[in-house]
């Protein structure tokens, strides 16, 4: 019996370490956009994780329109420069995968995709241009419309926190508004637009939007929708719930607006959440103005085509069934070490036993 118990305590041991070993995790990710007089987005993100499964990691954008992205360049925290491919196999290797980025696309979606290439404690450095990221509407408003934190990310980041600015400094009357990210914070700051989580941290429904409302011809674009301003932000604005700051205290900055200060007819630095199949269809809406054409090319549903859409660390196929292997050995180790000592222990006993 006593050699039973080891063997049991064992057992216990060893699955309670299996199962106890932290799964993917996104402590922070931070967004540096440079928007160019020409309205290209100049993209640099720095991802803070930790991870031990899955064989890349990616940011997925939607209906891109007449928008295009270009020159990725992915870096990590050793300084390691990662090749950028020309085609992005999402069912290749870890070892294939390791030190080398790319863009897949399928139907609507694009991904800005890399390598895992390590597991533990990563810090990857993305950079990228979005080029016509800024749009015209009808009535010659100019507006930056883009969805940065993509809804049902797992894991969701813990923290995040978006600065957006151009060559000229935006006046604090500019119109921001912020949608998915209940809690959260919108507003332009010395002379750019802040946008951070909440301090609670986001849930796994959330998502972060930015609406711009910018004058006419502040960008030199002749990227246009068929949309008046008003047609936009009406769609933006249905469904949404506004969120009830509290008073930021004299001492803190100052400058820093209290977003419950501010009416509907002057929102920008209101934070509001809003359905976000509401806030799909108003970004599917201004694509179908600028994107018609191409519309056919991309009836193939992104689902179909990869296998792990929702996760931005993915696990995909190839990792999914291996993820299981380590905690197969570990227990067949255990059965056989506690075997081991049973039997040790069983023929101990015996000896004991014939001595007397």
């Amino acid at each position: 019996m006593k050699g039973l118990k080891y063997f049991l305590f064992l057992i216990g041991f060893f699955l309670l370490f299996s199962f106890s070993v932290k799964a993917n995790k996104i402590n922070k990710i931070a967004m540096d956009i440079y928007l160019d007089n020409s309205g290209n987005a100049h993209i640099t993100e720095v991802w803070d994780t930790y991870l031990n499964q899955g064989t890349e990691g990616y940011h997925p954008y939607y209906n891109l329109g007449n928008s295009t992205i270009s020159d990725l360049k992915v870096s990590d925290e050793r300084g390691t420069n990662y090749t950028t491919v020309s085609y992005w196999d999402i069912n290749s290797s870890f070892e294939r995968k390791r030190h080398k980025s790319g863009i897949y696309k399928s139907g609507n979606e694009v991904d800005i995709c890399w390598g895992i290439s390590d597991y533990g404690n990563k810090i990857y450095t993305v950079k990228y241009t979005i080029n016509n990221a800024i749009y015209n509407t009808s009535d010659d408003t100019q507006i930056f419309f883009w969805q940065l934190i993509p809804k049902n990310m797992k894991p969701m980041p813990e923290k995040v926190y978006i600065k957006i600015y151009s060559d000229k400094k935006f006046e604090d009357t500019l119109d921001v508004w912020g949608y998915g990210n209940y809690g959260g914070t919108a507003y332009v700051y010395n002379g750019y637009i802040e946008m951070q989580s909440p301090e609670k941290r986001l849930n796994s429904s959330d998502y972060m939007t930015i609406l711009v409302k910018f004058p006419a011809n502040y960008f030199s674009t002749t990227n246009t929708i068929s949309k008046t301003w008003n047609q936009v932000f009406a769609g933006a604005e249905e469904g949404t719930v506004k969120y009830k700051a509290k008073t930021i205290d004299s001492n803190e900055e100052s400058n820093k607006t209290d977003n419950s200060d501010k009416s509907s007819d002057n929102a920008s630095n209101e934070v509001k959440n809003s359905d976000s199949n509401i806030v799909d269809s108003i970004l599917n809406g201004l694509v179908e103005d600028t994107s018609k054409a191409s519309a056919i090319d991309n009836k193939t549903s992104a689902d179909n085509n990869k296998t792990s859409s929702n996760n931005n660390v993915s696990n995909n196929s190839n990792s999914k069934s291996t993820n299981y292997i380590p905690i197969i050995i570990a227990v067949v180790s255990i059965l056989i070490i506690g075997l081991v000592l049973f039997f040790v222990y069983k023929k101990k006993s015996n000896n004991n036993t014939n001595l007397y």
